[in-house]
């Protein structure tokens, strides 16, 4: 990968030394991307191969747009053939998205020509001198141009790599996994927080590579958001345009990751399993006396505590055990006692109406806060979901029983809380605001088109959406039908 992040080499010529900019010259030690055309403190940053210049601002600020402008001392600006003065306010007036505006830059007695857009999408830059691996974590530098103009750009040293299961590393679009680190070298993490949400020393930047609709994730985790209460926990996630360096990698995800810290475990007694298997023992379909010393059982494996500092696999086990091997009394009478049954029914036809085929047995986080309180179920990673529209999910053993015995009244508990959602938040007018809010954040600027441009897609928004809605509308009816007569 060519990196673009702008240097300046000092030239000795006649006694005299002279700034040249360097388009193609490689990031300093500290990853620093050094300056070619900057509005209130916040880069310009540049997609090379496509000669463009690109600057995040928010709607509101493009009526009049009076920006403190920056730009190397020996250089001259034009913006729309207009010079710019270096250092001072200038009076841009009015500045569309999606629209080119020409930029010439002259240095060093060379003339660079470039195109200008604004976009309201927030803009994220990984500055890297390294190569990005699944394994090990590169050290990069993360910065984030918000498009509000009084926010100031955001910007730290990362620990980042590649993620996602062998389907998405296949694909040429990677999605990326990344810590904040203190400092540039050495592995000391730290927590800090982006946009609005709360602080975390893990991020997710979701590529969206199989979601065509490019909102599974963000529409899944609102929905999810949307009938849960306090302690059921829901990840959020904000669109944004990744650069690398000095390409431009389209449109992505950047959302929160689902650990100790955004859950406020403790080492004592909070616990996180997370299933890895999509058969056999996630779905409890089996159960295994032998319990180990390592982090990893049976498709499942022990998020928090770290394995050095803890392994607890009896609630776990517990749970297992009653699933698989006890018999219908004791089932009965002791379910209740092993997880929090109103949580697991909202994830039941949350699970449903997604159709997340994935999210009744892979794609699952148990988690225990306290030893006082039995395990619950969280949800997490929604790329097959919005998908099979007729099949109702009941692969999981766990959710046979409660049906088979219907323990406390399960089944009445279900079809009630259902026709609940069905009146408040699960209506197909909600969910199709949730789908139209996110299509139009998406048309508000052109990164569909360079989606497209960049990865070879084909993606045209309206008629997915279309699908989409049509889709949950098909859906709700189904379950209509199905939780009438369970």
């Amino acid at each position: 990968m060519r990196s673009v992040l702008v240097l300046f080499f000092i030239l000795l010529s006649t006694s005299c030394y002279k700034e040249k900019i360097v388009f193609d010259a490689n990031s300093d030690d500290q990853l620093v991307s050094m300056l070619i055309l900057r509005f209130n403190q916040k880069d310009c940053l540049l997609d090379y191969d496509n000669r463009i210049l690109r600057y995040s601002i928010s709607k509101s600020s493009t009526s009049s747009f009076q920006p403190l402008v920056e730009f190397p001392e020996n250089s001259q600006v034009y913006l729309n053939n207009i010079l710019l003065n270096n250092y001072q306010i200038n009076n841009l007036g009015q500045v569309y998205t999606n629209i080119d505006y020409p930029v010439k830059i002259v240095n060093n007695n060379e003339t660079h020509h470039f195109t200008l857009k604004f976009t309201d999408l927030p803009i994220v830059q990984i500055i890297t001198s390294n190569t990005i691996y699944d394994e090990p974590k590169s050290t990069a530098r993360i910065v984030v141009n918000y498009p509000d103009i009084n926010q100031s750009s955001f910007s730290s040293y990362i620990a980042i790599e590649q993620r996602g299961g062998w389907n998405n590393l296949s694909l040429p679009k990677r999605s990326y996994g990344f810590s904040f680190l203190n400092t540039r070298y050495t592995d000391d993490i730290v927590s800090r927080s982006l946009f609005d949400l709360k602080n975390n020393v893990d991020w997710i930047l979701d590529g969206m590579a199989a979601d065509e609709i490019k909102m599974k994730n963000k529409l899944a985790s609102n929905i999810w958001k949307s009938i849960s209460n306090e302690k059921d926990f829901s990840a959020e996630f904000r669109y944004v345009e990744l650069f690398i360096n000095n390409e431009h990698q389209g449109l992505y995800c950047l959302g929160e990751t689902i650990n100790a810290e955004f859950l406020g475990l403790n080492n004592n007694e909070g616990l996180i399993y997370k299933a890895i298997g999509w058969s056999g023992p996630p779905c409890f379909e089996t159960s295994s006396s032998e319990i180990p010393t390592i982090n990893r059982w049976d498709g499942w494996e022990q998020k928090f505590p770290r394995a050095n500092n803890k392994i607890e696999w009896s609630p776990l086990a517990r749970l297992r055990h009653l699933i698989v091997d006890s018999n219908d009394e004791d089932f009965v009478n002791l379910i209740q006692n092993n997880i929090r049954l109103e949580n697991f029914i909202d994830y039941y036809l949350f699970s449903n109406f997604i159709s997340g085929i994935d999210n009744i047995s892979k794609n699952i986080l148990l988690i225990r806060q306290n030893q006082l309180e039995p395990l619950q179920i969280i949800p997490f990673d929604f790329d097959d979901a919005f998908s099979i529209g007729d099949v109702i999910l009941d692969h999981n053993r766990l959710y046979k029983r409660l049906i088979e015995l219907n323990p406390n009244a399960f089944k009445d508990q279900l079809k009630l809380r259902w026709f609940y959602l069905r009146e408040n938040d699960f209506t197909a007018e909600k969910f199709m605001d949730l789908v139209e809010e996110n299509i139009e954040e998406l048309q508000s600027s052109d990164i569909i088109y360079i989606e497209n441009n960049k990865w070879n897609s084909s993606i045209e928004l309206s008629n997915l959406s279309e699908n989409l809605e049509q889709w949950m509308i098909n859906r709700l009816i189904i379950l209509d039908t199905y939780y009438s007569e369970i």
